[in-house]
Protein backbone atom coordinates (compact mmCIF):
# COMPACT_ATOMS: atom_id res chain seq x y z
CA UNK A 1 0.00 0.00 0.00
CA UNK A 2 1.21 3.52 -0.68
CA UNK A 3 1.08 6.12 2.08
CA UNK A 4 0.34 9.78 1.61
CA UNK A 5 2.33 12.63 3.06
CA UNK A 6 1.04 15.97 4.09
CA UNK A 7 1.09 18.25 1.08
CA UNK A 8 4.05 20.57 1.22
CA UNK A 9 4.76 23.12 -1.47
CA UNK A 10 7.50 21.92 -3.78
CA UNK A 11 9.31 25.16 -3.20
CA UNK A 12 9.59 24.31 0.48
CA UNK A 13 11.18 20.98 -0.29
CA UNK A 14 13.59 22.50 -2.76
CA UNK A 15 14.51 25.21 -0.31
CA UNK A 16 15.29 22.62 2.35
CA UNK A 17 17.01 20.23 -0.07
CA UNK A 18 19.28 22.89 -1.53
CA UNK A 19 20.03 24.82 1.65
CA UNK A 20 18.74 27.88 -0.15
CA UNK A 21 19.60 31.16 1.52
CA UNK A 22 17.02 33.73 0.37
CA UNK A 23 19.04 36.61 1.76
CA UNK A 24 21.36 36.40 -1.22
CA UNK A 25 18.53 36.95 -3.65
CA UNK A 26 16.92 39.99 -2.10
CA UNK A 27 19.61 42.51 -2.89
CA UNK A 28 21.51 41.84 0.29
CA UNK A 29 25.17 40.99 0.43
CA UNK A 30 25.89 37.67 2.13
CA UNK A 31 29.45 36.98 3.14
CA UNK A 32 29.00 33.20 3.58
CA UNK A 33 29.76 33.47 7.28
CA UNK A 34 26.27 34.15 8.50
CA UNK A 35 26.43 37.94 8.23
CA UNK A 36 24.14 39.79 5.90
CA UNK A 37 24.82 43.43 5.15
CA UNK A 38 22.10 45.88 4.24
CA UNK A 39 20.97 45.93 0.62
CA UNK A 40 22.91 48.17 -1.71
CA UNK A 41 21.06 51.41 -2.54
CA UNK A 42 19.24 51.48 -5.86
CA UNK A 43 20.94 53.41 -8.63
CA UNK A 44 18.82 55.67 -10.79
CA UNK A 45 19.95 55.48 -14.39
CA UNK A 46 19.54 58.75 -16.27
CA UNK A 47 18.66 57.89 -19.90
CA UNK A 48 21.00 60.63 -21.12
CA UNK A 49 23.99 59.38 -19.16
CA UNK A 50 26.67 57.21 -20.81
CA UNK A 51 25.90 54.44 -18.29
CA UNK A 52 22.18 54.26 -19.11
CA UNK A 53 22.70 51.16 -21.27
CA UNK A 54 24.06 49.25 -18.29
CA UNK A 55 21.67 46.82 -16.65
CA UNK A 56 22.05 47.11 -12.91
CA UNK A 57 21.25 43.87 -11.11
CA UNK A 58 21.89 42.97 -7.51
CA UNK A 59 24.45 40.20 -7.71
CA UNK A 60 23.79 36.91 -5.97
CA UNK A 61 26.63 35.68 -3.76
CA UNK A 62 29.29 33.63 -5.53
CA UNK A 63 28.40 30.56 -3.47
CA UNK A 64 24.65 30.71 -4.22
CA UNK A 65 23.10 27.35 -5.11
CA UNK A 66 22.28 26.63 -8.72
CA UNK A 67 18.68 26.69 -9.86
CA UNK A 68 17.16 23.25 -9.51
CA UNK A 69 17.46 21.03 -12.56
CA UNK A 70 14.23 20.12 -14.32
CA UNK A 71 15.42 16.57 -14.99
CA UNK A 72 15.91 14.43 -11.89
CA UNK A 73 17.28 11.61 -14.02
CA UNK A 74 20.27 13.83 -14.88
CA UNK A 75 20.70 15.46 -11.46
CA UNK A 76 24.14 14.80 -9.99
CA UNK A 77 23.97 17.24 -7.10
CA UNK A 78 21.88 20.01 -5.58
CA UNK A 79 18.20 19.61 -6.35
CA UNK A 80 15.73 18.88 -9.09
CA UNK A 81 12.01 18.90 -9.70
CA UNK A 82 9.89 17.06 -12.24
CA UNK A 83 6.19 17.24 -12.99
CA UNK A 84 4.25 14.18 -14.15
CA UNK A 85 1.76 14.52 -17.00
CA UNK A 86 -1.16 12.11 -17.43
CA UNK A 87 1.15 9.15 -16.76
CA UNK A 88 4.89 8.91 -16.07
CA UNK A 89 7.86 7.04 -14.69
CA UNK A 90 10.41 9.34 -13.00
CA UNK A 91 13.72 8.55 -11.32
CA UNK A 92 16.31 10.12 -9.03
CA UNK A 93 19.52 8.11 -8.75
CA UNK A 94 22.25 10.37 -7.36
CA UNK A 95 23.31 10.48 -3.72
CA UNK A 96 23.96 14.20 -4.05
CA UNK A 97 20.50 15.14 -5.25
CA UNK A 98 17.29 16.19 -3.47
CA UNK A 99 14.44 15.36 -5.84
CA UNK A 100 10.85 16.59 -5.86
CA UNK A 101 8.32 14.70 -7.95
CA UNK A 102 4.98 16.39 -8.58
CA UNK A 103 2.40 13.69 -9.31
CA UNK A 104 -0.50 15.69 -7.87
CA UNK A 105 -3.77 15.14 -9.68
CA UNK A 106 -2.31 12.66 -12.18
CA UNK A 107 -5.34 10.92 -13.77
CA UNK A 108 -3.50 7.71 -14.67
CA UNK A 109 -0.32 6.31 -13.05
CA UNK A 110 2.76 7.99 -11.57
CA UNK A 111 5.70 5.71 -10.80
CA UNK A 112 8.82 7.14 -9.13
CA UNK A 113 12.15 5.58 -8.19
CA UNK A 114 14.50 7.06 -5.61
CA UNK A 115 17.80 5.19 -5.30
CA UNK A 116 21.52 5.29 -4.47
CA UNK A 117 21.14 7.44 -1.37
CA UNK A 118 19.17 10.27 -2.96
CA UNK A 119 16.45 12.17 -1.08
CA UNK A 120 12.96 12.36 -2.56
CA UNK A 121 9.64 14.03 -1.90
CA UNK A 122 6.74 12.67 -3.93
CA UNK A 123 3.50 14.65 -4.08
CA UNK A 124 0.78 12.10 -4.90
CA UNK A 125 -2.05 14.32 -3.65
CA UNK A 126 -5.18 13.76 -5.69
CA UNK A 127 -3.46 11.27 -8.00
CA UNK A 128 -5.27 8.16 -9.24
CA UNK A 129 -2.42 5.65 -8.86
CA UNK A 130 0.94 6.57 -7.33
CA UNK A 131 3.74 4.06 -6.81
CA UNK A 132 6.94 5.44 -5.21
CA UNK A 133 9.87 3.01 -4.96
CA UNK A 134 12.57 3.98 -2.46
CA UNK A 135 15.69 1.80 -2.40
CA UNK A 136 19.46 1.66 -1.91
CA UNK A 137 19.72 3.78 1.22
CA UNK A 138 17.51 6.65 0.07
CA UNK A 139 15.26 8.95 2.10
CA UNK A 140 11.68 9.29 0.90
CA UNK A 141 8.57 11.18 1.91
CA UNK A 142 5.26 10.72 0.11
CA UNK A 143 2.08 12.80 0.39
CA UNK A 144 -0.99 10.68 -0.47
CA UNK A 145 -3.73 13.11 0.63
CA UNK A 146 -6.71 12.82 -1.69
CA UNK A 147 -5.26 9.98 -3.78
CA UNK A 148 -8.24 8.25 -5.34
CA UNK A 149 -7.22 4.63 -6.01
CA UNK A 150 -3.80 3.55 -4.73
CA UNK A 151 -0.86 5.29 -3.12
CA UNK A 152 1.43 2.35 -2.43
CA UNK A 153 5.15 2.61 -1.76
CA UNK A 154 8.00 0.14 -1.51
CA UNK A 155 10.90 0.84 0.83
CA UNK A 156 13.98 -1.40 0.74
CA UNK A 157 17.75 -1.64 0.87
CA UNK A 158 18.22 0.42 4.03
CA UNK A 159 16.02 3.28 2.83
CA UNK A 160 13.96 5.30 5.30
CA UNK A 161 10.42 6.15 4.23
CA UNK A 162 7.49 8.17 5.49
CA UNK A 163 3.99 8.17 3.98
CA UNK A 164 1.28 10.66 4.82
CA UNK A 165 -2.02 8.83 4.35
CA UNK A 166 -4.39 11.31 6.04
CA UNK A 167 -7.11 12.18 3.53
CA UNK A 168 -6.28 9.36 1.10
CA UNK A 169 -9.47 8.10 -0.56
CA UNK A 170 -8.09 4.72 -1.68
CA UNK A 171 -5.44 2.24 -0.49
CA UNK A 172 -2.51 3.94 1.22
CA UNK A 173 0.60 2.35 2.74
CA UNK A 174 3.55 0.12 1.89
CA UNK A 175 3.32 -2.72 -0.60
CA UNK A 176 6.83 -3.66 0.56
CA UNK A 177 8.84 -2.59 3.63
CA UNK A 178 12.19 -4.01 4.73
CA UNK A 179 14.39 -3.10 7.66
CA UNK A 180 11.70 -2.45 10.25
CA UNK A 181 7.98 -1.80 10.01
CA UNK A 182 5.75 -0.67 8.63
CA UNK A 183 4.69 1.32 11.69
CA UNK A 184 1.53 3.41 11.97
CA UNK A 185 2.03 6.80 13.63
CA UNK A 186 -0.37 9.53 14.69
CA UNK A 187 -1.94 11.83 12.10
CA UNK A 188 -2.27 9.16 9.41
CA UNK A 189 1.50 8.77 9.01
CA UNK A 190 3.05 5.37 8.22
CA UNK A 191 6.81 4.82 8.37
CA UNK A 192 9.25 2.12 7.27
CA UNK A 193 12.74 1.62 8.74
CA UNK A 194 12.60 4.89 10.66
CA UNK A 195 10.93 6.30 13.79
CA UNK A 196 7.63 8.17 13.74
CA UNK A 197 8.03 11.92 13.30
Amino acid sequence: MHGRLTHLPLTLLLVAGCAFDPSGYAGAVHDGGGRTDAPAPAIDADPSSPDASRIIVDAAPADAPRDCSDSCGLCSGGCCTEVCGASCSLSCESAGCACAFDCSGVPDTCTTTCSNGSSCFVDCSGANECYPDCKSGSLCEVDCAGSTSECLATCSGGSQCLLRCAGALGDCGFSGCSGGGPTSCSGGVVVCNRPCP
